[in-house]
């Protein structure tokens, strides 16, 4: 499993050993989550006034960019370990 640290830029050397064991080693994935929910709430804000369509098109995007996202990493693990 890939970990992701946050000592990998000088300026967070510091603050990632102040940081608790658990918190140092979060995963890279986990920030896409939020990251796709907050990015299709807000596209979905900006087309649309009502909050049952703002939620339905946003549930849509969500589900297409995770989509995408699951489909690109999958061709790409299939790449690299034929190599």
């Amino acid at each position: 499993m890939i970990e992701f640290y946050w000592s990998f830029v000088p300026l967070f050397a510091e603050a990632a050993a102040a940081m608790p064991l658990g918190v140092r080693s979060i995963h890279v994935y986990w920030f896409v989550l939020p990251l796709i929910l907050a990015i299709s709430l807000v596209y979905s804000a900006s087309r649309h006034e009502s909050w049952p369509r703002i939620w339905a098109q946003s549930l849509r995007i969500c589900g297409m960019i995770a989509g995408i996202l699951i489909v690109t990493t999958v061709i790409l693990l299939a790449i690299n370990t034929q190599v």
